[in-house]
């Protein structure tokens, strides 16, 4: 969360800075801005940015939480199509059913419901590089039982990356290996739904596979476990009473400028549009992508800087389009026409998906490398004027209603790393210099598990 000179400018416009006052004399200023103490700084939004703050807020410690967006919520974004008024949801549809769920919702106040789907046709597949039909591969009945006999072997992915010491090899083997191993390569499709976003699963190291497709989830299918959804159809309200119970322990349109951690106190200068902000807090939380611009402000030690230089991300887009003549039930998903995986190239559309709400489909786009917004319109153009051509869809035009990205995503280290024992010295930044961690990079992209996982951290906190 850096701030570029650019924006310093304008956050600070109308005061000296915009005058011509240095960058450097502006940030001194910082010294004289308003200084809030608190017992914890919560540094982004999210999903778990903003259960930590609900939590320590009725554990009875002071917050205050910083978010660079002009909303909580993170990946938990309802679009409301302005034709119909009707919502759908471009980010989080679901959670788990699961007390600490259910106790979150239940405290602000917000009804769920069990998710039951939308209703809609049964998938076609097409291979979107050429828009061509694709027969999608049977997935053998007993083969979701087979993967979830392997998961339990690793109970502790449940809770974590507090991998063992040495890593089984299972673990960092490339997925592609993995599968073949055990003969679930036909649980590729399945896996391309459900890991959207994590780019090429076949070199993905399999631990993963096994954090996002995970045993809690493959018991919920196997037995018929249930998801939760909101009542309203809207998912943000969630985050939108938060924002109201939080208050003004919530800095929206804030971005860090300097995190200095004594032994003592953690100092955190942060520009805002009513100006610079000083925070004096005991222990700082940090729940956004641990990426190389969003940890710039903070005064990194050389363990720190070189374990996080490992991180590297996937790219992740989602939005809704409008394809007059297309069925609104019609959902064709992205397979490859080459056996036995059927792995989808990449960059491309995931799929289109029916949405919910008439005249909209959701898409899903992935890459390995970062794109534009503009790169990316292009790019979604030109796989459905694919299938329009093969004839898997109906002729059409195209018109995207909104794009947003959830970039960068998917945070991973390479099979290297993790038999080396990157996670257990990332696990031992906990605390470290007054700063702790949380986030999908921590444990999993799921709100749900990102909860529970918050609770085991909150003991740290407090």
């Amino acid at each position: 969360m850096s701030l570029s000179r650019k924006q310093l400018l304008k956050i600070m416009g109308g005061t000296a800075v915009a005058a011509g006052m240095p960058l450097g004399a502006a940030e001194a200023s910082a010294s004289q801005a308003p200084t809030r103490k608190r017992d914890v700084c919560i540094v982004g939004g999210g999903a778990s940015g903003t259960y930590t703050a609900m939590r320590l807020r009725q554990l009875g410690k002071s917050v205050l939480l910083v978010e660079r967006s002009d909303r909580l919520g993170g990946h938990t974004e309802t679009h409301r199509d302005p034709v119909t008024g009707d919502t759908t949801e471009i980010g989080v549809v679901l959670w788990r059913d699961l007390p600490a769920v259910r106790g979150y919702f239940k405290r602000l106040g917000v009804p769920v419901e069990v998710f039951s789907g939308h209703e809609s046709k049964p998938p076609k597949y097409a291979d979107f590089r050429t828009g061509a039909p694709v027969n999608a591969p049977a997935s053998p009945p007993d083969l979701m039982t087979s993967y979830f006999k392997v998961l339990k072997k690793y109970p502790y992915l449940a809770t974590g990356y507090d991998l063992p010491d040495p890593v089984p090899a299972e673990l960092y083997m490339p997925f592609a290996k993995f599968a073949a191993k055990h003969g679930l390569e036909a649980l590729v499709p399945l896996l391309v739904r459900v890991m959207m976003g994590f780019g090429d699963l076949l070199t993905l190291p399999t631990l993963y596979v096994m954090k996002s497709f995970d045993i809690d989830m493959v018991s919920r299918l196997l037995n018929g476990g249930s998801f939760l959804t909101t009542k309203s159809g809207n998912n943000s309200e969630l985050y939108e009473k938060a924002a109201t119970h939080l208050d003004d322990d919530v800095l929206l349109n804030a971005e860090l400028i300097r995190v200095n951690r004594s032994r003592d106190l953690v100092t955190i200068r942060v520009g805002t549009p009513q100006g610079l902000q000083t925070i004096l807090a005991k222990k700082i939380v940090f729940t956004a992508p641990p990426t190389q611009r969003n940890l710039a402000p903070f005064d990194l030690d050389r363990t720190e800087r070189t374990l996080f230089s490992r991180f590297r991300p996937h790219f992740y887009y989602t939005g809704l389009v409008r394809l007059p003549g297309v069925p609104d039930t019609m959902t064709v998903q992205n397979l490859g026409s080459t056996p036995p995986f059927h792995m989808p190239a990449l960059p491309a559309l995931y799929h289109i998906q029916s949405s919910g709400v008439p005249g909209l489909h959701h898409v899903k786009y992935g890459s390995t490398v970062p794109l534009t917004y503009r790169q990316v319109r292009a790019n979604i153009h030109a796989d459905i004027k694919r299938l329009v051509a093969a004839g898997t869809i109906p002729a059409t035009t195209v018109k995207l209603s909104t794009l947003k990205s959830h970039s960068p995503y998917g945070m991973s280290v390479s099979a290297d790393d993790i038999a080396n024992g990157f996670y257990r010295r990332l696990n031992a930044l906990q605390g470290r210099n007054r700063t702790f961690y949380n986030g999908a990079a921590f444990h999993a992209h799921d709100s749900s598990l990102l909860w529970q996982f918050t609770e085991r951290l909150l003991p740290n906190l407090t």
